[in-house]
C-alpha cells in the first residue's frame, strides 16, 4: 500500500490547524485543580501524564491525515471525510472545557459521544477515499472508545 506524498504546504497547514486545536484544548485542561483531585475516579483511569501524550501522537496523525485527505483525489467522499476531520477536530477541542472550566462531566460525556460519531464517520469516509486513511484514524476511533466510557463512569461516580 503506497501514500502519495501531500505537498509540504499541505502537511504544514494542517500540523499548524491541529497544533493550534491541541493548544487551545490545553488550556481548558486543568488536572492538577483541586475540582479534578477530587472527583472519584473509575478504576481503570489511566495515570494523569498518559493524556497529553496520547492525545499529542492523536493530533499529529490527524494532522497527516488532513492533510493527505486535502490533497487526495477529489471525490464525493472526499469532502466528507474533510467536513467531519474538521467537525471531531473542534469538538476534540471543545471537551477539556466543559469537563475542567465549566467542571460539567456529562457534558463533556455528551462531547465525546459526539466526538466518537464524527470520527467514527470522518475515518469510515476516509477509507472510501485511500484504506490507509482510514487505517491511521482507527487508533483514535480506539482510543475514544475507551474515553467515552471513561467520560461516562467519571460522571456517573459523582453524580
Amino acid at each position: 500500500m503506497t501514500i502519495k506524498a501531500s505537498k509540504p504546504l499541505h502537511i504544514f497547514i494542517f500540523l499548524f490547524i491541529t497544533i493550534c486545536a491541541l493548544f487551545i484544548a490545553s488550556q481548558g485542561s486543568d488536572m492538577l485543580s483541586c475540582w479534578y483531585n477530587n472527583l472519584n475516579q473509575p478504576s481503570f483511569s489511566p495515570p494523569d501524564f498518559v493524556f497529553p501524550i496520547v492525545w499529542s501522537l492523536i493530533y499529529l496523525i490527524m494532522a497527516f491525515v488532513g492533510a493527505s485527505l486535502w490533497g487526495a483525489e477529489k471525490t464525493k467522499y472526499r469532502a466528507a471525510a474533510l467536513t467531519f476531520w474538521a467537525l471531531q477536530l473542534v469538538s476534540a477541542t471543545l471537551w477539556p472545557f466543559l469537563f475542567f472550566t465549566f467542571q460539567e462531566p456529562f457534558l463533556a460525556f455528551f462531547c465525546s459521544l459526539i466526538t466518537w460519531v464524527f470520527v467514527l464517520l470522518c475515518m469510515i469516509l476516509s477509507f472510501k477515499v485511500k484504506k490507509l486513511y482510514g487505517i491511521l484514524i482507527l487508533p483514535y476511533f480506539l482510543w475514544l472508545c475507551f474515553a467515552v466510557v471513561l467520560s461516562a463512569a467519571t460522571h456517573c461516580l459523582n453524580s
